[in-house]
């Protein structure tokens, strides 16, 4: 008798950086013998389809263009509301489109964390769904304070205290996203919830902390099936490089061999003097303006050279001066290990990638997690969060990525502990299908060494 392969639909809702990961998860199964969809923007299919993975479209490219461009998306205290209404705006389309994999009982849904129709289907009865939660502020803990607007305030308080400060912050929360989504979930049979976002949001089965315990280790009051591994990332390919644009042209007299996985016009800058800051405010990110002007302003009185990577290049001040290039998209991989430091938004992928590199950072949060990966990432003495005042000069948090000895041997150190961790998209297909091989409804097993340690839960 031959067994049928193990079956599996990832849906990732979010920008590239929610969504890259995803895709390294599936090209993990894919390698294992799985059978793998993926369900996710639209936007991304050019990604997918490269990587081999089925892909499920959802939505049109209007759709995603017309989220991005709302103002308030980015907004630190009213971001999450536009975001959650963006979501619950989708949702029915998404249940529709993934209605024939939500009823298959032999197929393991997997959800990032705004994949809100895979949390449906575990309430509806599916026995095999899991959450991937990307960062450690969807996880919010008592024990370890996140950061963001109005919190930070707060992590001096005693344990007794920051446990109800934190209810205080999650009623607030649901005072947000909970009567829009009862509404929706009345219209689909559905009973009303709470505390949505610190509780609703984590499957009944099994959740998966997608980041190492040295970034935020596990805490006595996260949910009883989450599981811990390293941080999955995407491998660099050469296609992932995109059209150089803006800047002088290079002397192709240099005569340095290209790498051949870089755009020829990058690999070239980079080789053509010192190594630059990369500036970034995230591949989603279509109101900057003023963040790059203002990194830009920092990098020329540091007296470094700059490479900037944008897909909405409308954003950048003109014009660049020759010691600034502009690029859509690089693989990081490939390009921060080359680079001085880099100046960016908080997103956990390019947070993630930066710690692979050994790089310094330099981090202007915006919205959602940004403000609590920055914190973290400050806590491990590699980065310095910028200052938001219209007077800040942030030349000198440049001098300090650039020439600070002791975080760059930080950095390098957690370089070196990236490498150790391994490849996090692989622990987390492992997991996934210890998931898949087990009986409906039973909770992930915990993998010594790379998972939450149950000794420690409350």
């Amino acid at each position: 008798m031959v067994s049928t392969p193990p079956r599996f639909l990832i849906h990732c809702v979010g920008s590239g950086g929610d969504v890259l990961p995803f895709i390294a998860i599936a090209t993990a199964l894919q390698a294992r013998g799985a059978e793998v969809t993926l369900a996710t923007s639209v936007w991304f299919e050019a990604e997918v389809r490269a990587a081999g993975i089925p892909m499920l479209p959802l939505g049109t490219r209007e759709d995603y263009l017309a989220a991005l461009s709302d103002p308030m998306l980015w907004h630190p205290l009213h971001g999450v509301r536009v975001l959650w209404s963006h979501v619950l705006r989708h949702l029915r389309g998404s249940l529709d489109a993934l209605s024939p994999y939500l009823r298959d009982p032999d197929t393991t849904l997997v959800g990032s964390t705004l994949a809100l129709a895979v949390r449906v289907a575990a309430e509806r009865g599916h026995a095999r769904t899991v959450t991937v939660h990307l960062s450690p502020a969807c996880l919010p803990s008592a024990s370890d304070w996140p950061g963001g607007p109005g919190l930070d305030a707060l992590g001096w308080l005693p344990l007794p205290l920051r446990r109800l400060a934190l209810r205080v912050v999650d009623a607030a929360a649901d005072r947000i996203v909970a009567p829009p989504w009862n509404e929706l979930r009345h219209t689909l049979g559905l009973p009303p919830v709470r505390r949505v976002l610190s509780q609703w949001l984590h499957s009944p089965c099994a959740v998966i902390a997608a980041f190492p315990a040295w970034f935020a280790a596990a805490q006595p009051d996260w949910p009883e099936q989450a599981q811990q591994a390293a941080f999955p990332r995407r491998s660099a390919v050469a296609a992932d490089v995109l059209d150089p644009a803006l800047g002088h042209a290079l002397d192709p007299a240099l005569g340095h061999a290209l790498d051949p996985a870089l755009d020829a016009a990058l690999d070239l800058f980079l080789r053509s003097g010192s190594p630059p800051v990369v500036i970034t405010a995230g591949t989603g990110m279509t109101h900057a303006r003023a963040f790059f002007t203002r990194a830009l302003e920092a990098t020329a009185q540091a007296g470094c050279r700059a490479l900037v990577l944008t897909a909405f290049p409308e954003q950048l001040p003109q014009p660049l001066s020759a010691d600034v290039q502009w690029f859509r998209h690089a693989p990081f991989d490939r390009l921060l290990p080359r680079a001085a430091a880099i100046m960016h938004h908080g997103g956990i992928g390019t947070l993630a990638s930066a710690f692979a590199a050994g790089i310094p950072q330099l981090i202007a949060p915006n919205a959602v997690d940004q403000f609590d990966n920055a914190k973290r990432a400050q806590r491990l003495g590699v980065a310095r969060r910028l200052p938001t005042r219209r007077r800040a000069n942030w030349a000198d948090d440049v001098r300090w990525a650039r020439e600070d000895q002791q975080a760059r041997k930080r950095a390098g150190a957690l370089a070196v502990q990236m490498a150790a961790d391994g490849d996090g998209a692989v622990q987390i297909a492992e997991l996934l299908l210890q998931t898949a091989a087990a009986p409906p409804g039973v909770a992930l097993q915990f993998m010594p060494g790379r998972s939450a340690n149950p000794a420690t839960r409350a």
